[in-house]
């Protein structure tokens, strides 16, 4: 079956993740309202929002 590409940052697949990472706020790009996700721990990956 081929590969079907979603979104160009995790087509080619995810680096590594910080083992030190304590967590922190991920905040998206959108200039109204934009969503803010609180991160207490290390992640793999938060999401492939379009506006990012």
């Amino acid at each position: 079956m081929p590969s079907i590409a979603i979104h160009p940052s995790v087509d080619s697949g995810f680096r590594a993740t910080d083992a030190a990472f304590s967590g922190g706020t991920l905040v998206c790009n959108c200039t109204s309202n934009p969503v803010k996700v609180r991160i207490k721990g290390d992640i793999a990956h938060n999401h492939a929002c379009g506006c990012t």
